[in-house]
């Protein structure tokens, strides 16, 4: 799990699916907005008939026992799952919040922060109303004295 420096209320993080439930409850109790990847290693256990459901259960339950209560946002970057994703929790969708900043490709560990300049200032040229990134110390730095 990363915290970020600054207080700012974003948490992002890849867990083993068992360990969702915990991590939310720690996030929620940091006050911080809980971003879920589900990483596309993930589909062949999400699309096995044998293992689906089960697996299904294990992201969605956590999820839908506390998307009124805390701040969660879900996404994937294997447009199978994305899309599953969007049936089962449309309203939990990454996008569907805040404009994210980051560009540069990467699983683990991520690259240099300076990868995704291009794409920050190309956001903020477009004024957007809420954000999301990966690299938030450094965003908040990249940022000081770029807005009015």
């Amino acid at each position: 799990m990363t915290r970020t420096r600054t207080g700012i209320s974003l948490a992002v993080v890849t867990l083993a699916i068992g360990a969702l439930r915990e991590w939310l409850g720690d996030v929620r109790s940091t006050g911080l907005i809980a971003l879920l990847e589900i990483k596309p290693r993930m589909r062949d256990i999400l699309a096995d008939p044998a293992r689906a459901a089960g697996a299904w259960k294990e992201i969605s339950a956590p999820i839908l026992e506390r998307q009124g209560s805390q701040r969660i946002l879900v996404y994937s970057t294997d447009a199978w799952i994305q899309g599953e994703l969007t049936r089962r929790h449309p309203a939990l969708l990454k996008g569907s919040a805040a404009t994210w900043t980051d560009s540069a490709a990467w699983d683990e560990p991520a690259p240099d922060w300076r990868l995704n300049v291009p794409r920050w200032q190309e956001v903020l040229d477009q004024a957007p109303r809420s954000v999301m990134t990966n690299y938030t110390w450094d965003y908040r730095r990249w940022l000081a004295g770029r807005c009015a």
